[in-house]
């Protein structure tokens, strides 16, 4: 479990260096209370546009224009295929129009 949720951190946090606004911040927050959560919020132009129940299908690029050379488009999947696999949850949320953040509570 011990590397598979360093990977599901280091694709979370990955994105977030990807797809931040330059000059824009990236926040990351671990709590441990009754369940491990996770939350990683950046800078993201446009946030609001985005439809955010597609983001962990595999291949789904939510913004053509910042795709070359990024990736392939599994990253958040293979993310959803790790929490999932460890019975939690994973979300996508818009803090406001330029800000999105991924939210994962392990169980």
């Amino acid at each position: 479990m011990k590397d598979e949720v360093r990977h599901l951190f280091s694709i979370l946090l990955d994105n977030a260096v990807k797809y931040c606004d330059n000059g824009g911040t990236i926040n990351i927050k671990l709590e441990k209370r009754r369940h491990i959560t996770l939350n990683i919020q950046n800078n993201f132009t446009g946030a609001s546009g985005i439809q955010l129940d597609r983001l962990f299908d595999r291949f789904y690029r939510s913004d053509k224009a910042r795709t070359a050379g990024s990736g392939h488009g599994i990253g958040l999947s293979l993310a959803r295929s790790i929490v999932s696999k460890h019975k939690g949850d994973i979300t996508a949320y818009c803090k406001d129009k330029d800000h999105i953040g991924f939210k994962v509570v392990l169980k």
